[in-house]
Parts: C-alpha cells; sequence; structure tokens
C-alpha cells in the first residue's frame, strides 16, 4: 500500500506515535490525507507520497483527532492536536 510506503520512508521524516497519525478526507472529496503530528512540532499533511503542507505546532503533539463541528456537516472536518497542555484546532487545513 501506497500509505505503508509513506510510513517506511526515511525521507518523509514521518517520527510520531501512532496516536498522532491519521488518515484524513480533510476537504470532503473523498480523497483521503495522511497527517502525521510529528515529534520535530510540525503538522504534516501527506497527499499519496508527496509531502501536500506543513504546519509548525508549538509544542510536541500528543494526539491528532479529525471530527466534524456540527452533525449535519458533510464538508471538511476540522482538526484537533493536542499539544502540551493545549488542545489546538484546525478549520480549513491546507
Amino acid at each position: 500500500s501506497k500509505w505503508l510506503d509513506s510510513w517506511n520512508d526515511p525521507l518523509a521524516r514521518a517520527k510520531c506515535f501512532s496516536s498522532c497519525l491519521r488518515l484524513v478526507d480533510l476537504n470532503g472529496d473523498g480523497d483521503h490525507r495522511m497527517v502525521v503530528g510529528n515529534m520535530d512540532k510540525k503538522l504534516k499533511v501527506f497527499k499519496g507520497m508527496a509531502l501536500a503542507s506543513e504546519h509548525v505546532l508549538l509544542d510536541k503533539p500528543a494526539s491528532v483527532c479529525a471530527f466534524y463541528t456540527d452533525e449535519n456537516s458533510r464538508g471538511s472536518p476540522a482538526l484537533a492536536v493536542a499539544a502540551g497542555p493545549f488542545v489546538f484546532v484546525y478549520r480549513n487545513l491546507r
């Protein structure tokens, strides 16, 4: 599988706990992306084998979770990242 290849690829530099690794349909288009809360304080989004975006975190992440903000939402989910004593919520992550 291409996701396992990305997880094992040393060039991807995905150093994380399993709780910081999620497959998420960020745009609501049916195309899932791998979201990694990296130990180097970065949130990385992979599309296939390529790095789609990278965002700086304020502390090392403990967990990443995707959720919808209301029960009728069919669009893109929000992304919660637990880092240090805080939970950061990202909407429309690109």
